[in-house]
Order: C-alpha cells, then structure tokens, then sequence
C-alpha cells in the first residue's frame, strides 16, 4: 500500500511536470498566436491604425493634390502675368523707339529748313551786295564820265 501510494505519487509528480512543460509550451504558442491575431492589442492603437492613419493619409494625399492643382493655378497665373507685362513692355519700347525716332526726324527737318533759311539769307545777301557793288560801280563810271 505504501508502495502503490508511493508508485501513484510519483505517478502524479510525473504527469504534473510533464503537464507542465507541456503547458509552458503551449501557452508561450497561444500567447503568440492571440497576440498575433490582435486579441491582446491596445483598443487605441487597434484604432488609432485601422481607422485614423488611413483616413489622415487619404485626407493629406486629397490636400496635396488639391495643393498642386493650386499651384498649377498659380504658376499659369504667374506665366500669364509675365508674358503680358512683357508684351506691355516691348510695346511701350516700341512706342518710345518710334516717338524718338519721329523727334529726331523733326529736329533734322527743322535744322534743314534752318540751314536752307541762312542759305536762302546769305545768298541774298550776296545777291544784294553785288547790286550795291554794280550800283556802285556805275554811280562811279557817271562820275568818272562827268569828270571828263
């Protein structure tokens, strides 16, 4: 009796280790396996991963393109812009060359007419003088002729 409480004992002894490393086994598996599946996972973070990021991450991606089709705007608006002040400038270069363009072509014409006015003057005054001369020379040819 001794001896089978002793067997049964060790029986049990036995099967309790062995339930044990069984047990330690299986658990440390369990534990992995519900962990992996999400059972033990943070009811934030379970949130925070599944409904928040994809959802802050659509919205930003919506923000950026929307971002850059205002840009878009923005440049084309800036394009635009550029090339009429251009064209504005050109023009008024254009103007200006053509305004200096006509100023000098009056001065040149006014500095004609003036030149040809002292032409016209100074062969008049030639014209003159050699009337006086003529004059001159006949009032001294009735002189030199009544002195005779």
């Amino acid at each position: 009796m001794k001896k089978d409480q002793s067997v049964t004992s060790h029986q049990k002894l036995i099967s309790r280790i062995m339930a044990k490393e069984y047990l330690k086994v299986c658990r440390a598996n369990s534990f992995n396996i519900l962990g992996e599946q999400g059972t033990f996972q943070n009811a934030f973070d379970f949130e925070f991963n599944n409904t928040f990021l994809p959802w802050i991450f659509s919205d930003v991606l919506h923000l950026q393109q929307g971002g850059n089709a205002i840009a878009n705007t923005i440049r084309s608006l800036n394009n635009t812009i550029s090339q009429n002040l251009a064209d504005i400038h050109a023009k008024a270069v254009a103007e200006e060359q053509e305004r200096r363009r006509l100023a000098k072509e009056e001065r040149d014409r006014i500095e004609k007419e003036t030149q040809e006015r002292r032409a016209v003057r100074a062969e008049q005054r030639k014209v003159r003088a050699e009337q006086e001369r003529r004059r001159a020379l006949q009032g001294n040819s009735f002189k030199r002729r009544g002195e005779n």
